[in-house]
């Protein structure tokens, strides 16, 4: 077993592997990644059954992300959102890009 960072470009929409980002999710440890090429650049990672472009949460999300930039004043990166058909049928991951945001956590905070 290696030491180094799980690479899991394969079966990715990126031409560079994911790295660990330094950032844990406990609930799901392998959901935030980072880009090999650009580790300033934070994917989180989410699969779901079914495929649909329009999925209820990710307009939730970029709802929230809104909100927090237009009405409270808080510095956000911009998203991306981008789904890709997962080999397993009937199966789509989702993948989040962002940029690496520096300082404290809310959580921290």
């Amino acid at each position: 077993m290696s030491d180094g960072p799980k690479e899991i470009w394969k079966d990715t929409p990126f031409n560079t592997p994911l790295i660990k980002s330094g950032y844990e999710n406990p609930y799901n440890p392998e959901d935030l990644r980072a880009l090999k090429s650009n580790p300033e650049k934070i994917v989180r990672v989410t699969e779901y059954s079914g495929f649909s472009e329009d999925r209820p949460f990710l307009n939730e999300y970029r709802q929230v992300m809104d909100t927090l930039r237009d009405h409270y004043g808080f510095t956000l990166p911009d998203i991306e959102i981008v789904n890709y058909p997962n080999k397993i049928k009937d199966r789509v991951k989702t993948y989040v890009i962002t940029d690496r945001i520096h300082g404290q956590t809310l959580a921290k905070k």
